[in-house]
């Protein structure tokens, strides 16, 4: 066994002594590459519940790691900061830990979904992986303009020779996370530089191809001048030059802020050119009735919205103007329409609700007791059709069908199961578990038309309301 899946093996035997943790993962190269060229090893882990005493003992059990029985002449550094700081030399074997409890790690995924998508790769875990707990899924291309203040910030930084980071502190007897200074030098101003480079391009690469891939250094620079040709002819030099100056450990003054910030100026142009370009569907769930309740409510079931509710705000300030507007024939998605005072819109019967048949009206339970055949589907992951009704699968080909005659941006009034299938086609979700995913009413959810295919293009905190159901209950 080599010293790298020794390390691997003694690090998560230490880790799973401690039955307050639920998730532990190392991430990045340690597997691909030689000690001596790992600046550290990333090692994340959830626990039940945080605070400084169960942090202090997963760092001082970790620092006790005997190194010379691994045959590795290091000594351990533990980097329990949160940022890009790097402590490593030839005498030191830095672990960088990062502690997150389930609360935290949620807000992480919904924060920073670029790093925790990278992280949900690994195969190096015990307990919970990553994506169980809380996964990304998929990369959107609103994750690029929600990230453009924290990058932003970062350069402000690098402007006034400082990078920022973080770590826990106990404040009045609560655990807080602090943000702190670091004097900038010329190793990490090289790193800053290299990784904006290389993740800008690594993740929109994810985007496109739709893969979560992490290409080796010659791979990276072939798909990266095939996708995105202009920008490789700009900049693949000085980042080769920023690759070899990292690998080799090398030092030279560079005009990272002037680098960086040309950089994603032309990278964003990219990303706002894909928006812009994209077609554009929006789904939005009727407002809410009476009988939202768990019974099956399909298309045959007519029912009105409630009248005295409150119209989330995000559908209230919605722009329609540019818009084609489409709604389900169903009495609740016509009367949502009418609230909003929208005069001019079309009706199509590819938009009505699941037509759940002689379920209609009932109980998941009262459906399972009736037909036999529904409960030995679900046992066997089958997309079962509902008795004289419809599948998932119906569904989403009549989406399909209605959404390759629309020319124009367009707004969809429609129902829980059809928005369901859309997410979960987008999203690669087994059919069968569609109905995990959670519709709030009323709230508009972005779908644009990348590489002919419809993939969902929302905020994260809407995300996370929609995808709660998948994570594991700790």
């Amino acid at each position: 066994m080599k010293k790298e899946e020794l390390l691997i093996k003694t690090i998560f035997n230490v880790l799973k002594k401690n039955s307050d943790i639920v998730s532990s993962t190392i991430v990045g190269s340690i597997n691909s590459m030689d000690l001596e060229r790992i600046s550290d090893i990333d090692i994340i882990v959830v626990v039940k519940k945080i605070d400084i005493g169960i942090i202090d003992l997963i760092k001082n059990s970790l620092s006790n790691i005997d190194l010379n029985e691994l045959d590795i002449e290091k000594q351990i550094f533990i980097n329990d900061t949160f940022g890009p700081l790097k402590f490593d030399n030839k005498n030191n074997l830095v672990l960088h830990l990062m502690i997150y409890d389930h609360h935290l790690h949620l807000e992480h995924v919904e924060n920073s979904p670029f790093t925790c998508f990278d992280w949900e790769r690994s195969e190096n875990f015990t307990g919970y992986s990553l994506s169980e707990i809380s996964s990304v899924h998929k990369l959107m291309l609103n994750d690029f303009i929600s990230s453009r203040r924290g990058t932003k910030e970062y350069i402000e930084d690098i402007s006034k020779n400082r990078i920022s980071y973080r770590r826990y502190e106990s404040q009045n007897g609560e655990l807080a996370q602090v943000k702190t200074y670091y004097e900038l030098d010329e190793r990490h101003a090289i790193e800053f530089a290299y990784h904006i480079i290389y993740n800008s391009i690594s993740n929109l690469l994810k985007v496109n191809l739709n893969k979560n891939i992490k290409f080796k250094f010659d791979d990276f620079m072939k798909v990266w001048k095939d996708e995105y040709e202009e920008l490789y002819d700009k900049y693949n030099k000085i980042f080769s030059k920023l690759y070899n100056l990292k690998l080799n450990k090398e030092l030279e003054k560079l005009d990272i802020v002037e680098l960086v910030g040309n950089f994603l100026n032309d990278f964003d142009s990219i990303v706002n050119e894909y928006i812009e370009k994209s077609k554009k569907v929006i789904l939005i769930r009727h407002l809410k009735t009476n009988l939202n309740d768990g019974r099956f409510l399909g298309s045959e079931n007519e029912i009105d919205i409630i009248e005295n509710q409150d119209i989330p705000l995000e559908l209230k300030n919605f722009d329609f103007s540019n818009f084609e507007i489409f709604s389900s024939p169903s009495t609740r998605c016509i009367q949502t329409i009418n609230k909003l005072k929208i005069n001019s819109f079309n009706v199509s019967e590819d938009l009505k609700e699941i037509n759940y048949g002689k379920a209609d009206g009932l109980f998941f339970d009262e459906v399972i007791n009736q037909y036999e055949y529904i409960s030995d589907s679900i046992q066997k992951d089958d997309d079962f059709k509902f008795p004289e009704g419809e599948n998932n699968t119906m569904v989403y080909e009549r989406i399909e069908k209605l959404l390759s005659t629309i020319n124009k941006n367009s707004v969809f009034f429609t129902h829980q199961g059809v928005v369901r299938c859309m997410v979960g086609f987008s999203l690669e979700i087994p059919i069968t578990k569609w109905h995990l995913i959670n519709v709030p009413h009323g709230y508009p959810i972005q779908f644009i038309e990348l590489n002919s295919k419809y993939m969902l293009n929302t905020d994260r905190k809407t995300f996370s309301k929609i995808m709660k159901n998948f994570n594991a209950e700790i």
